[in-house]
């Protein structure tokens, strides 16, 4: 017998420690040896595991007690980020990374599977829209991580700016590169701090005044001056007060634990 299945059959939890596979199979309890496509595991002891029902099939998933692995560093630079949709993150350092949109590539695609009521076709794409997300946030959190040894993040109130760009904001995944990038750097040293983004966009990061664009309607304006004469790209001047902030924060935290 199985133990206690969960959500119907779609996940079966596997409580008891699980033997280090051999070549490419595996002995999972109540399946004996398995068959599995073989990769690289990180060394450690296997505590657990779940089998988990997905759109593309049935996979094993391993709960391993190991050490993470320390991302190299290239560089020791200080970066601020500011997230949007237009460009997926504008950076302090006047970087823009572009969204690669993989929810409108697959849109029509998936809008015949729901018309056609093909219910495996549409969790097949929506699964390969995630994995294409997952894989694009790892890379990008990866880069940044190896390259700086401060990121500030300009922490977004998501579930207000969904309300009114509830596909954009999924499209996105925001949320998800802000955890691989807080669990990446604390695991290789680096130091990860969330900043408030109240007036980043308004205020001018030459003099600190706030002449910037304000509201719903002010997101149409891209470039702006201020009345010091200081011309900004509007992502890239946020970002920029993003990392300020961030440092001020970052000294902060250095001297309440000094």
């Amino acid at each position: 017998m199985f133990p206690a299945l969960t959500d119907k059959l779609n996940s079966i939890p596997l409580p008891d420690p699980i033997k280090a596979p051999v070549g490419n199979r595996i002995a999972v309890p109540y399946l004996k040896d398995v068959r599995f496509h073989k990769q690289a595991l990180p060394e450690g002891k296997i505590k657990c595991g779940r089998i988990v029902k997905r759109a593309s099939g049935w996979y094993l998933c391993l709960f391993i007690d190991a050490e993470p692995n320390v991302i190299l560093q290239l560089a020791s630079n200080s970066i601020g980020i500011d997230s949007g949709f237009k460009h997926l993150l504008s950076l302090s350092n006047g970087e823009k990374v572009d969204h690669p949109r993989e929810l409108e590539q697959s849109a029509k695609r998936l809008a015949q599977a729901q018309r056609g009521i093909n219910r495996k076709l549409v969790a097949r794409i929506n699964e390969r829209i995630a994995n294409q997300r997952k894989d694009r946030n790892h890379k990008i959190s990866r880069k940044l991580v190896s390259e700086n040894s401060l990121i500030a993040f300009s922490a977004d109130n998501h579930k207000g700016i969904a309300s009114k760009f509830g596909k954009s904001v999924a499209s996105s995944g925001h949320a998800q590169l802000r955890q691989m990038l807080a669990y990446k750097s604390i695991a290789s040293g680096r130091l990860y701090v969330e900043v408030d983004n109240r007036n980043s966009t308004r205020t001018c990061s030459a003099c600190g005044a706030l002449t910037g664009p304000r509201g719903w309607a002010g997101l149409s304006v891209r470039h702006w001056t201020c009345g010091c004469g200081a011309s900004h790209d509007r992502d890239t001047n946020a970002a920029i007060n993003t990392l300020m902030l961030g440092m001020e924060r970052a000294s902060n935290l250095e001297k309440r634990y000094a």
